[in-house]
């Protein structure tokens, strides 16, 4: 993983927490990240992996970059390989050596002080409890990546024994373990990301499970307020809906109390937040870069790519359409779907007859 194909950017965030802002060069933070277009066009040189096409080296912005990178993903240790040495070459070219080894250094201690054994605090764990007595107990430990996604299981598991709230706090702290443990976000189950809110809002389930608990709730006073956040759900623009669905799944809830439904969460109800939310924001994210819309309708670049054959591309597009689509002789779905939102509509609304006919 380089800076190339941290899409979401949440390995640069994580390698920019550690090593601080203020001490990220001015060069780096004026780098403009070459896209995959911009990308392929570069000689295998200008990469530390050249096999791969990884950990650029065009700039001391990408030089400084991949250094930070290789070290994140080997935990702070720069392995004797010739993508370090090629690293190394290119700082010195750069004239960056200095800042190059104290972004390692930086690193390097960081994944040192985590190694290193330290007295547990509550913050090693997704939830912390007190019983009648007084007695504090401690759930969900997480000291690595593996106890992540075992807490994730877990809670995924026992879901139905705590409260919206709790449900909140746990998974925001499962999330927050992923990211210093560098957990890939498609390891932890779904239910992860909804209960802690980072999912898309279904604006129109929301409305559909208010409006449906405020006419069967047996308290008139729930009711009314299971009506009201109907209306506000309406009303609300995108950002105000986003902020306003905790309070959602927190008024569902509590219309399931009075009834009972929430000891048959997950047998014969939906949890609040599977209702009202739909796939997880990065999800989403991911889609939204690999779908194309022709004519009205949406096809999936990545499909298009890995069963439609070159040949037939060229038949319906040209050479030069593809030779501009295409890395290393194959079809690249992100380059493809950049040149697809370039054609005129015409060419799309007869490209989408096209593409019918094949994926019939």
């Amino acid at each position: 993983m380089d800076v190339l194909n941290d899409t979401s950017r949440r390995h640069f965030v994580n390698i920019a927490s550690i090593i601080g802002q203020d001490a990220i060069p001015s060069y780096v933070k004026q780098y403009d990240i070459p896209d995959v277009k911009q990308a392929s066009a570069f000689d295998d040189a200008a990469f530390a992996d050249r096999h791969n096409r990884e950990y650029g080296l065009e700039s001391p912005g990408a030089t400084w970059l991949s250094a930070a990178y290789l070290a994140y993903n080997n935990k702070g240790q720069i392995p004797g390989s010739e993508i370090a040495g090629n690293i190394k070459r290119a700082a010195e070219v750069w004239g960056i050596e200095k800042d190059v080894s104290k972004a390692v250094r930086s690193i390097r201690e960081h994944f040192e002080k985590l190694a290193a054994p330290k007295e547990e605090t509550d913050a090693d764990y997704g939830l912390v409890v007190y019983d009648q007595a007084g007695t504090k107990k401690r759930k969900y430990p997480m000291f690595c990546a593996e106890d992540v996604e075992k807490a994730a299981s877990y809670f995924e598991e026992n879901r139905r024994a705590y409260p919206a709230k709790v449900r909140k706090l746990v998974t925001t702290r499962i999330l927050q373990k992923a990211a210093e443990f560098s957990v890939p976000e498609d390891s932890l189950p779904e239910c992860i990301f909804k209960e802690a809110g980072l999912c898309i809002p279904d604006r129109a389930s929301a409305i559909d499970e208010l409006e449906n608990r405020a006419m069967t709730v047996s308290d008139a006073e729930i009711a009314q307020l299971a009506e009201n956040t109907a209306k506000l759900v309406k009303a609300a623009e995108a950002e105000e809906l986003y902020k306003a669905m905790d309070k959602v799944a927190e008024v569902l809830e509590a219309c399931d109390l009075v009834d009972g439904r929430v000891q048959y969460y997950g047998v014969r109800y939906m949890f609040p937040a599977d209702a009202i939310y739909g796939m997880p924001v990065k999800q989403a994210a991911d889609m939204c870069r690999r779908i194309v819309v022709l004519d009205g309708n949406a096809f999936d670049t990545v499909k298009m790519a890995s069963e439609i054959k070159p040949d037939t591309f060229v038949a319906m597009l040209g050479p030069e359409f593809v030779s501009g689509v295409s890395s290393d002789g194959n079809i690249d779905p992100a380059l493809l779907a950049a040149g697809l939102n370039k054609l005129a509509e015409a060419q799309k609304a007869e490209l989408a007859g096209m593409l019918y006919d094949l994926f019939a």
